[in-house]
């Protein structure tokens, strides 16, 4: 299960970075929502908790770490996979999104869990860079 919407975020994921890719559930990404257009998409995701307590800066008032990244993985229909580990800092921007690609298997790694919904092909398979909007992809 995906916590984004609940969980402490850097201010930069809120405008930029999590639209971009879809982590905010319901908003109007660019890559997630137009892929889900032209085709089946399956969208799964986590939090790294990590050990930096230096951004932990509402255990006080909320009793939460906060996040150290996120993680996500998509899934078409035909198997192709992308993954992401975006940190939850001031780089989560636009331009710093194809840094953040990963395997699945690096995710799996990170996380101690097993993605059984990745293809085996693709566990190991890193993009060059994040997927582009598909031609005529319309938000609106």
């Amino acid at each position: 299960m995906f916590f984004g919407e609940t969980l402490l975020h850097a201010a930069s994921y809120r405008g930029r970075l999590y639209i971009t890719t879809g982590l905010i559930s319901g908003s109007r990404s660019e890559i997630i929502e137009c892929y889900r257009d032209i085709d089946e998409l399956l969208v799964i995701g986590g939090v790294l908790w990590g050990t930096d307590a230096s951004n932990d800066y509402f255990i006080a008032d909320h009793g939460i770490r906060t996040p150290d990244a996120f993680w996500k993985v998509g899934i078409r229909g035909n198997g192709k996979t992308i993954a992401w580990i975006i940190p939850n800092d001031a780089t989560a921007t636009r331009k710093n999104l194809d840094k953040f690609l990963v395997t699945a298997a690096k995710i799996e790694k990170k996380t101690g869990q097993v993605l059984p919904e990745v293809p085996k092909v693709w566990r190991t398979k890193r993009p060059a860079k994040s997927w582009a909007k598909p031609a005529g992809c319309d938000l609106g």
